[in-house]
């Protein structure tokens, strides 16, 4: 009974410990492990942001970038929204307002390319099939959207991006909502590239970063699902250790905004934050497996970080990959053994 009783309660220190110390990296605040500046804006030039319908104040989002208010749009009325959390972003506040009906927006802009991306979510509880968000840019062909379909869902963020746009003689980017039931939430006008898509880097975690070769990589957003831990070891010796000192971990996905008719190579950035010597000698190979694919096409199948590369990083890349009709690149990650892992993502066009 002695034994007995000792082995019990050494279980329940050892589990005490071993719980102290997952929780203790789960949403633990860290800064950068880099010391450069991370500026809001793309070096490629200005970016203008803004609310629609919220003529009040400017917003800073996650990222730290500034979202102007409403003195762009005329027209139809504007609306606010309280009390919706919004899946798919972590700035539900760029989806508390908008304006709806027939109105138009004009953006001023230097002379040059430009990649729009226009924000929606559905917040009056309708189904697919339900409202169609009419509009145009630039007077060019009219694009029909219904936003509860392209996001999947009522409360769900959703992006459209549009590649390719030069202001009009006036010097304004014109986006014209035409419907009477159409609606935007924000806008957002980037400096763009000539028949090609800025890249998307996204890396898991609160804060911005500039990798060793001068890319911008943006905050966790388009996620659905998971949780986030910080890395408890030492990355000063990991080029460009930033990109892994968080991962999102769980039964996730992500919905990545992308313009349509064209190509992307996808590369996912792994590295092991809990099993194996490093990390407190729990497991090892085999102790973390799973399954990832992107629009319906198996893209890792039995997958395990550790056995790949230890307790070092590992960047696994996909070329060719070409978004759904609604301009997405959908990527799961499916458990098979534990929770699956992810520390960064770049979808870059090719």
């Amino acid at each position: 009974m002695a034994m007995a009783a000792i082995f019990a309660i050494s279980v329940c220190v050892l589990s005490v410990f071993v719980w102290r110390k997952w929780n203790g990296r789960i949403g633990r605040e860290t800064p950068p492990l880099t010391q450069a500046a991370v500026t809001p804006d793309y070096a490629s030039g200005k970016i203008l942001r803004a609310m629609v319908g919220n003529t009040s104040a400017s917003y800073v989002d996650g990222g730290g970038s500034t979202w102007d208010s409403d003195h762009f749009c005329s027209g139809g009325s504007s609306f606010s929204v309280t009390g919706h959390a919004i899946q798919g972003t972590e700035d539900p506040q760029l989806f508390s307002s908008g304006r709806r009906g027939a109105f138009h927006c004009n953006y001023p802009v230097p002379p040059g390319t430009y990649e729009v991306h226009l924000l929606f979510a559905e917040t009056s509880g309708l189904q697919e099939n339900s409202r169609n968000v009419g509009f145009s840019i630039n007077g060019g062909p009219p694009s029909n959207l219904d936003v509860v379909d392209d996001a999947g869902g009522d409360d769900i963020a959703t992006t459209k991006v549009f590649t390719d746009v030069a202001p009009a003689t006036d010097g304004t980017i014109h986006v014209d909502f035409a419907t009477p039931e159409a609606f935007v939430n924000a806008v957002e006008i980037l400096r763009g590239a000539p028949h090609s898509m800025l890249p998307v880097r996204i890396v898991v975690g609160h804060f911005p970063y500039v990798d060793s070769n001068g890319n911008v990589w943006m905050p966790d957003r388009y996620f659905f699902g998971g949780r986030l831990s910080s890395f408890g070891g030492d990355l000063s010796k990991v080029t460009d250790g930033r990109l892994y000192e968080w991962h999102r971990f769980g039964h996730f996905h992500y919905v990545v905004p992308v313009a349509t008719r064209r190509k992307y190579t996808l590369k996912l950035h792994f590295m092991e934050h809990w099993f194996g010597v490093q990390n407190g000698g729990i497991g090892g190979v085999g102790s973390r497996v799973f399954d990832v694919s992107c629009n319906g096409s198996m893209l890792l199948r039995g997958f395990d970080i550790f056995r790949e590369a230890g307790p070092e990083p590992l960047v696994k890349s996909f070329q060719h990959i070409e978004p759904t009709p609604q301009g997405k690149i959908e990527i799961y990650f499916t458990p098979a053994v534990n929770y699956p892992s992810v520390s960064a993502i770049e979808v870059i066009p090719e």
